[in-house]
Order: C-alpha cells, then structure tokens, then sequence
C-alpha cells in the first residue's frame, strides 16, 4: 500500500471510529429511563425469577390471579425473569437499568458496525440518526431486549461467515476489497446452542429461526452457494436450530406458541395495535420517524434492484425477505418498532454504500459532523431528562414504591380490583400476601374474562356491583393514569361512591376502601376529601 493510500484509510478509520463513538453516545442519552413499576411488566419478571429460583419450579397455570388461578400459561421468558432476578439481587433496580444500557448499546454497535464495515461512514452515521428515535420507542427492562441482542449476533454471524469464499452480496460489485476477516461458517454452529438460551429468553426466539431461513433461501436459488459447503452448514444449522428451539418447559407446545399466542387475546393492547389504527385515534409522534426509515429503507431497496440489474450483481435476497417481513411486522404492530429500526439502521446503510458521487464523499468530513453536532444540541435543549441537571436516569422513579408501602404497613385485606397497568406492580409488592384481579397478560387469562367482566365492571354499574359481590372486593388499587375511555370513567364513579373511600393516592397510584367495619379505623385516619380531586378532560 503507497503512503498515500495509508494515509487515506489512516483518515476512513478514524472517521468511522469518530462518528461510531458519537452515536453511542447519543444513544447513551437517548436510552435511560428511570422505571415506573406502576405500568410495566419488570416486577412480575422479577416475581417470576424469585419463583423459578427459590421453588426450582416453572408454574404453568396462572396462579398469580384469584379470578383464573387454573388458566393454562406458557411463560415463554422464564428465563428472562431469571436473569433480571440476579441482576436486582445482586445490585437492585440501578443495576437493571445499567444491564439494561449496556446490552441496548452492544446491539446498537453491532448492527451499526455492519454499516460502518461494509458502506459509506458517513452516510450510515446519517441513516443511524433517523433510526435512532425509532429504535428507542419501547426502551424499557423487557424480555424483548434479549431478542434484539440475539438479532444482532445472528445477524452478524450469516451475514459475515464464509460460504466458500463468497464475499457477501454487497461486495460482489467490487467497491470494495474482499474481507479478510470473515469468520469460518464452523462458527455457525454456535447458533443452536444460543437458541437453546433465546427459546427461554422471549418469544422472538422463532426469528432466529427466520434469519437463518433467509440466509439460506438466498444459498438455495444461488447456484454458486447451492453447492458450496457453506450451504451444507447453513443447512445443518437451520435444523439444529429448529431442534434446539424444542428444549423448553413446554417442548412442542413451546416451539409452537408463537403462532398461538393471539388465539385467545381478549383485551386490546396499545402497543399490538397497527400505525394506521393509532393514528386514527391520536397523534402519535413515533410513527413519523416509523415512516421515514420505512420509506428510506424502500428507497435503498430501489437503489439496489437498480445496481443489480445494471452491473449484474447478486441480489441480497436474504435482506429483501428480512426487510419485508419487518416492515411488515412493524406496520401492523408499533411494538416491532425498535426490531424494525435495527435491522433497517444496517440494511439500508448496505444498500446504499455506494450511492454517493465522489464530490460528496470528499465533503462528507464536514457536514455528516455539523448535522450529527447540531441534534446532539437540539436533543439536549428539547429532551427533559437532559435538561434537568443532576437528574437520576437509573433506578426506580422516587417514590414509587409508596403506594404498595401504605397497603402492607396498614395491613390493607384484598380482594383487591386492580386495573390492568399496575398488575405487575402488585404481584411484585404483595404476592403472595394478595394475588390480582388482572395483570398486563391478555394470554393468561379467558378472553372471554376482558369481554364480559374485567372491561363491563368499569363500564357498567350493575356489572360492578355485581362481580364486586361475587369476589368479596374489599380494596381497589389502581394505576390512575390509565388512559382507556372505561378505566378513567371508573375512578370518576369510585370517587363519588360513597360505598368506597380514597384513602391513598399518590403521582401514580390511587387506593379504595369498602366503607365496611373492618375498614373503619383505617378509612377515619387517612380517607382523603372528595374536594382534592378533579375530572379533566
């Protein structure tokens, strides 16, 4: 290599560690959040792997419920629950949210590093700016985090491994030199034992299963991968993985569940609803930054059918069905946001690595820096949690244990109603000293339970007065921010009930008695005036 040519890939590498350095860092500041166990799923994940660990038992009927303690659950993220479990033992919820950062950033790197490898520096450091707020959509402790990190190694490993000395279909072209660090498809053969891991992680293991398939889809119809012995590993493996996904608590059922999950949803759950149905209803600020990734990851696609028609490369057909697919998944559910943004961050920063005239190139040293600085100042000027200095972006948000701390010092008796947000929150306060009504699980209870009972007892008086005899209902907790039409029509009614007392309440959390003799002491010294509370709408 002449000194020039040195000197040229000494100034691309410290380029692209520059811009990979500062989108790490901006994702740093986009990602932590403090959590609200009020409306999350974390505490019931962490009940679980107290349960799991200390009782060495996966229960697989709904036992945390006093309305359906026999309905059948499969908990496909046992594991997950685990891992959290340890990690809060050992450190608390500061060293959740820090497991938490630390694992969105890996899986950032590591589908931005494809970008960074194999296309323009600059240009991928633009498009991993506008994927950015939609990769962040759902940043909170879930199993979910686990299937994006998964999704990311799997990515890397199909896409880099070497069938047979083929370089990858973004390189056929000859932009740029063949890759010397390849890794040997032998390599491949780690995948089943990580599906071992992700089948009991979270539910999204079976898009292992899908990226492996479309790898060797794009081997099948390639003459050349057909017969190489990549093909014959990337067939081995898609088997094994197959397989592998049957060692679970529930073996075939488990493998099975992710296309059974829905049959007995009953509830409507904001985030499996699709952009054109949210959009209908209220402005929802992600799905604009949904659209532009969407519309520029199509555009990259027309750019690529283009190249490979005019200089007869090999179409990438394993990133045409992956980015199809997850388009699809995210246009018809916004919880599929953050997959949707990773895998398109990659893809289109590959399907565009040559699309920029050389003119651009030479000035992309300058303005890829000004745009990356100038939102880097706009966020901090705009984002809250930047703007307030000295704000703690990890742990628990204050005080929100105060709520479950009143119920148990004043030895509170259940039944307890409880809304669907907060159910998590009080199986990790009071089970097993109180079991719930409902929790945030639609599958794990009848569909026929939301439909005729859970929803009519907010919306109808008959029907609460009703089922709150059946049940024996003594205390109602609630998550008061819960937004459906019926949930806050009920705290309306409750407090003006003069059969039921506010006797706690708090940013979050609002607590009922039942004007009974029982409760009579404890209603005398903390019943809170009707005057204190407002309807707005």
């Amino acid at each position: 290599m002449s000194r020039k040519n040195k000197k040229t890939a000494a100034k691309s590498g410290f380029f692209a560690f520059s811009l990979t350095a500062f989108l790490l860092l901006l994702f740093f500041l986009f990602i932590p959040k403090e959590i609200n166990l009020s409306n999350s799923d974390i505490g019931r994940h962490l009940k679980n792997g107290e349960m799991t660990v200390s009782e060495r038992l996966i229960p697989k009927t709904n036992f945390y419920s006093y309305t359906n303690p026999d309905f059948p659950f499969y908990n496909h993220h046992w594991l997950s629950g685990v891992v959290f479990w340890t990690i809060h033992r050992v450190s608390g919820f500061e060293g959740l949210s820090v497991f938490f950062i630390v694992i969105s950033l890996v899986t950032f790197y590591v589908f931005l590093s494809l970008g960074m490898k194999y296309s323009n520096h600059g240009l991928t450091a633009l498009i991993a700016l506008a994927a950015m707020p939609v990769i962040i959509n759902r940043h909170e402790i879930r199993p979910e985090i686990f299937s994006y990190f998964f999704c990311a190694a799997y990515l890397w490993l199909f896409y880099n491994f070497d069938r047979n000395n083929e370089p990858p279909a973004h390189q056929v072209s000859g932009a740029m030199p063949p890759d010397r660090n390849r890794v040997s498809g032998k390599i491949l053969y780690i995948i089943p034992l990580l599906q071992i891991v992700w089948v009991n992680l979270h539910i999204y293991f079976i898009m292992g299963i899908f990226i492996g398939s479309a790898f060797w889809l794009e081997a099948l119809i390639n003459k050349n991968l057909r017969q190489s012995a990549g093909f014959r590993i990337l067939t081995l493996v898609l088997i094994s993985s197959v397989l592998a996904s049957i060692i679970n608590p529930y073996w075939l059922r488990g493998l099975l569940f992710p296309f059974k999950i829905f049959e007995n949803y009953g509830y409507l759950v904001f985030e499996n609803q699709s952009v054109r149905f949210i959009e209908r209803i209220f402005k929802y600020p992600p799905a604009l930054n949904f659209k532009i990734v969407f519309y520029t990851l199509a555009a990259s696609w027309i750019f690529r059918i283009y190249k490979s028609i005019k200089e007869k490369e090999r179409f990438p057909t394993a990133f045409f069905i992956i980015s199809a697919a997850f388009s699809a998944m995210a246009w018809l559910a916004i919880r599929n946001f953050a997959l949707f943004g990773y895998f398109a961050l990659a893809i289109s920063a590959l399907n565009f690595k040559d699309i920029l005239p050389g003119r651009l190139l030479k000035w992309q040293y300058l303005y890829v820096p000004a745009v990356l600085i100038l939102t880097l100042f706009a966020f901090q000027k705009t984002n809250p949690q930047m703007k307030s200095k000295g704000a703690d972006i990890t742990g628990l948000v204050p005080g929100n244990e105060a709520a479950a701390q009143f119920f148990i010092q004043n030895r509170l008796k259940g039944p307890v109603f409880n809304n669907y947000d907060i159910g998590s929150y009080l199986i990790y306060h009071l089970y097993p000293l109180e079991k719930v009504f409902v929790d945030n699980r639609p599958e794990a209870y009848p569909s026929a339970f939301f439909k005729e009972v859970y929803v009519p007892m907010q919306e109808k008086e008959e029907v609460w007065l009703r089922e709150s005899a059946k049940y024996g209902i003594n205390a109602i907790f609630f998550y008061r921010h819960d937004v459906t039409p019926h949930g806050q029509d009920f705290l309306i009614k409750r407090v003006s009930d003069s059969q039921w007392a506010p006797v706690f309440v708090d940013a979050n959390n609002i607590i009922f008695l039942k004007r009974i003799k029982e409760n009579s002491g404890i209603i005398k010294k903390f019943e809170l005036p009707k005057e204190m509370f407002q309807v707005v709408r």
